[in-house]
């Protein structure tokens, strides 16, 4: 589990918290999806490898930031359904996205299609805006071909404002402002 200072937010479906080691077979099932990854890191699976580092650079962005991706779980049976949370990636795309926390979620297939990617992704935004001030917003990237994904950016009030090119593929830049106030 993660340390006592580590956030736990629980939804009435989900369970959010950060990753630990043990996090690891769910994390490398995830990234090695084709269904998962046809959206994103260049449409190529992970390997076994890079889901380690992977899952290491979340659990050090928390120790270093106190922020970062959580594990979306079932409330009920702790089931894993996928991943999502606002980091700092530093993806080298340019000031105006790396400077900015970016929000990112990948859901398993089976977990696909239920809400639970609003559910989860709207707690943790609501999450983040509790945290003293980090940014005056948040930003995302999305492949133009993921409907799924662009519907979810919509509704949470992600708009579009750019094209960068990532990893080979031409993706979708989002920005939504962080309201401080109880309406966002």
């Amino acid at each position: 589990m993660p340390d006592s200072g580590a956030p736990v937010i629980q939804t009435e479906r989900l369970l959010l918290r950060p990753h630990v080691r043990e996090d690891f077979d769910d994390l490398h099932k995830l990234g090695s999806d084709p269904a998962v990854f046809r959206f994103t890191g260049g449409g190529k699976a992970s390997s076994e490898e890079e889901n380690w580092r992977r899952l290491l650079f979340y659990i050090g962005h928390w120790q270093a930031l106190r922020f970062g991706l959580f594990t979306v779980r079932d409330a009920i049976n702790n089931a894993f359904l996928g991943e999502g949370g606002i980091m700092h990636f530093h993806r080298g795309i340019g000031a105006h996205f790396d400077l900015f926390p970016e929000a990112a979620w990948r859901f398993l297939p089976s977990a696909q299609g239920k809400g639970y990617a609003f559910e989860a992704v709207s707690a943790f935004h609501a999450w983040f805006k509790g945290l003293p001030p980090v940014s005056e917003k948040t930003v995302c990237m999305i492949h133009p071909d993921n409907s799924a994904s662009l519907k979810l950016a919509d509704k949470l009030g992600y708009r579009p404002y750019g094209v960068a090119k990532y990893k080979d593929e031409h993706l979708t830049l989002f920005e939504r402002q962080v309201s401080r106030d109880s309406t966002n």
